[in-house]
């Protein structure tokens, strides 16, 4: 009875958010994050052409060739492994392109492998153009980008009152209905489109809205713990909880009622659930792009 009671609950308050979430797809709402000026994501590749620069300095071009060949393997090593933990896609395309640099750096005569003529060079050198082409779709489609800032600020749009500030406490926000099965093949999907990373434990799936920038110390970090961040678990008896971070509490613009953020949270991912379960996966990424967050948000 209690939980019937608390799943009515949750679909109450479900509908009723409804039509603000409708407002949000046709049109751009306010938003209520502060701007996002970090260049956070781009530091791998600017300290990779620090680095490329100081060792043609010091070595030449032989340097570049044996220093940009194990760099890029490096690279290609931490994108399989980013693809394992998350499952995306994009890491795919991402794992091609730095296999393909990797191995034109290793063609270079003198080189790993290189030969006398620069044939194989020549080679990759072509082959990285098509893959570098996949990278930069992904990117202006905003496939290729953790979606935490869009998840906050979908989160906000139904949050009107404003409260006394964080509160360091994981809020439960009722019951939904779901198998276990659903929980976890939806957590997948999650993973695979950048929209969360998903934690499984034993009892309870835990989805962790990313912000481009954080993404590293969640792939690379398996035995994370994530009680500090921003998550939203649903346990095996239904129960839905969700915790916000003081770090993105703090991003937004004003106090706002931190139960009421907590709720439209859970709201929001029981919704994606809900289109999950029904075949509409293009409406929640339609419902994610807009909200037209910063090309390196």
């Amino acid at each position: 009875m209690q939980q019937n009671v608390g799943f009515i609950a949750m679909t109450m308050r479900f509908e009723s958010a409804k039509p603000v979430f409708s407002e949000i797809k046709r049109m751009s709402h306010e938003k209520k994050l502060k701007p996002d000026n970090s260049l956070v994501g781009l530091l791998p590749a600017f300290v990779s052409l620090v680095l490329i620069a100081i060792t043609a300095v010091t070595f030449g071009r032989l340097g570049v060739a044996w220093f940009g060949t194990f760099l890029f393997l490096g690279f290609t090593g931490f994108a399989f492994a980013a693809q394992r933990r998350s499952g995306s896609l994009t890491y795919i395309a991402s794992m091609v392109y730095l296999l393909t640099v990797t191995l034109a750096f290793a063609s270079i005569p003198g080189s790993l492998f290189g030969l006398r003529d620069r044939s194989f060079y020549r080679l990759f050198e072509i082959l990285a153009i098509p893959s570098i082409a996949t990278l930069l779709y992904l990117m202006f489609t905003r496939r290729a980008r953790w979606r935490g800032r869009d998840i906050l600020e979908l989160a906000a749009a139904p949050v009107e009152d404003l409260g006394d500030g964080f509160t360091e406490r994981p809020y439960p926000s009722g019951k939904a209905d779901y198998s276990w099965d659903e929980i976890l093949v939806f957590a997948r999907f999650c993973g695979k489109y950048m929209i969360s990373l998903p934690y499984i434990e034993s009892e309870r799936v835990c989805l962790v809205p990313i912000r481009m920038g954080r993404e590293f110390g969640h792939l690379w970090n398996v035995s994370r713990n994530i009680s500090k961040d921003t998550w939203v678990c649903f346990d095996s008896e239904g129960n839905v909880t969700v915790n916000i971070s003081k770090d993105d509490y703090y991003l937004y613009r004003d106090d706002l009622s931190f139960d009421q953020l907590c709720t439209s949270l859970a709201d929001l991912y029981v919704e994606f659930l809900d289109m999950y379960r029904r075949g509409e996966t293009v409406r929640i990424i339609d419902r994610l792009n807009a909200v037209k967050a910063g090309f390196f948000s």
